[in-house]
């Protein structure tokens, strides 16, 4: 049967506490799993990782067959997105990346170079919707 989630080996730690410690755990379709434990045993931990609202300390988790990656929420800012049918465009320090998402849903490959008309198109968007926010801050690209 294939595995639809995969935990290996995942610690959480919140200062010197340590929450969860070597967690492994495999989910596979057509199964029902429960989660039980005390006050404090790190349930809502597990899931808060597994749902992506936390990184775990150590490990990996792996869904769908591809090991999840977190992004920090340093490495989230100065960012702004814009998705057009299967096209996505995220602007990351200024500097667009262009996804073609019917042809590379995990957004591996950046094709901006080979679709500057798509870019374009995009930073247009971007230009003409994009409102200043004082508490977050983005840097454009150039609207050349």
């Amino acid at each position: 049967m294939n595995t639809i989630l995969e935990l290996k080996d995942i610690s959480k730690s919140f200062g010197p506490v340590k929450v969860l410690d070597g967690i492994d755990m495999t989910i596979e379709p057509g199964k029902v799993y429960v989660l039980a434990g005390e006050n404090g045993a790190g349930k809502s931990t597990l899931c808060n990782i597994i749902s992506g609202a936390l990184q775990p300390s150590s490990g990996t988790v792996i869904f769908g067959g591809r090991e999840h990656s977190y992004v920090s929420i340093d490495e989230a800012k100065n960012q702004i997105g814009v998705r057009m049918g299967d096209w996505k465009m995220v602007v990351k320090r200024g500097k667009p990346f262009l996804y073609n998402l019917a042809e590379d849903i995990h957004e591996d490959h950046d094709v901006a170079a080979e679709h500057p008309e798509i870019v374009k198109q995009m930073k247009e968007v971007i230009k003409s919707q994009h409102i200043p926010n004082p508490n977050f801050s983005v840097t454009l690209p150039d609207f050349d």
